[in-house]
């Protein structure tokens, strides 16, 4: 048998009349339960004998009824907040929650004021680290390549897959100018410097202070804790803004990523291509085309340029770890 509650359905409603809480209700019933059970038996019965308990507010300060009001006279929703008297920069978030759900129409409060002009980014060098892997997936991502990232901390930075082949990509940044070459660490810093092995990585994807960019295969740098970029420009990478710029040259023909042989000699097809090209009547030739392509300065060199001009901003080893 069901254990008979210890109070009417008139003194429930009484009770739920004087207080502003489930919990009220049971202290005005005396009862000492304030568990989630007793105050669900307690609005269920309430429910049932259909008791109004729209003017609970919880530990709220306000009724519905009082930001039902607040809401209607308001322009914005910093009078919502004035005229339930509430200080807090929270009490704006719990305001227009609660507005929502209980079916408030606050259209004409979420009407945005116009944006007050704002200074366009600019980009620093100081934070080359922190965007190095981006970018290194956004060349991998416009050359037609899936790119995945590590689920978990990881030796590598990247995954990237030609659709033959998944190679592993450990991206290192620099800022550190050695005499005329940029000095970029293939090592992790501890206790002692830590290289990588071909059981970790395949290759390096390198950006120094000028945003040039450099695949660079372990197998050509393996052992090494360090390197001058000077001594490997054969592994410099084509600009992507000149391949994808206004001439058109989004159909170039693909480029070859690894050194030809050995000794570290970096000829791209479309180069190869070039050196064997017979000029038909009235085309340019090659050297002419050479001219023309070094009369516009490249955009990256620009935002190089604007980048150098950055107080300090080569001071320190940026090298992304």
């Amino acid at each position: 048998m069901a254990r008979i509650p210890g109070y009417s359905d008139e003194e429930l409603a009484v009770a739920i009349a004087a207080a502003s809480s489930w919990r009220g209700v049971l202290r005005q019933l005396g009862l000492a339960g304030t568990s989630g059970n007793a105050i669900r038996a307690l609005r269920s019965r309430a429910d049932r004998v259909g008791a109004d308990y729209e003017h609970f507010r919880g530990q709220r300060r306000w009724s519905d009824a009082q930001i039902t009001e607040a809401v209607r006279v308001a322009r914005k929703w910093s009078d919502v907040v004035e005229r339930l008297d509430l200080q807090s920069d929270a009490a704006l978030a719990t305001v227009i929650g609660h507005a929502a759900r209980i079916g408030l129409d606050v259209a004409r409060l979420d009407v945005r004021s116009p944006a007050l002009p704002r200074h366009a980014p600019t980009p620093q060098l100081r934070h080359l680290a922190r965007a190095g892997a981006l970018l290194a997936a956004s060349w991998y991502s416009l050359c037609g390549w899936d790119v995945s990232w590590p689920l978990e901390p990881s030796r590598y930075d990247l995954l990237v897959n030609d659709g033959a082949t998944v190679r592993r990509v450990q991206v290192k940044t620099t800022t550190v100018r050695v005499a005329d070459s940029w000095k970029v660490y293939l090592s992790t810093a501890g206790r002692e410097r830590k290289t990588y092995s071909a059981h970790e990585i395949d290759e390096f994807f390198v950006i120094d202070g000028d945003l040039n960019c450099y695949l660079i295969p372990l197998a050509s740098v393996g052992g090494l804790q360090a390197i001058h970029l000077r001594a490997y420009e054969s592994f410099r990478l084509p600009s992507a803004w000149r391949i994808l710029g206004p001439a058109g040259a989004e159909a170039a023909a693909p480029r070859t990523l690894w050194p030809s042989s050995t000794e570290g000699v970096h000829v791209s097809q479309d180069e190869h291509a070039a050196q064997h090209h017979v000029p038909s009547p009235g085309e340019p030739s090659i050297p002419e085309l050479e001219a023309d392509q070094t009369e516009a300065p490249r955009p990256e060199e620009e935002i190089a340029d604007a980048l150098r001009a950055e107080p300090d901003a080569r001071r320190g080893d940026s090298t992304h770890e």
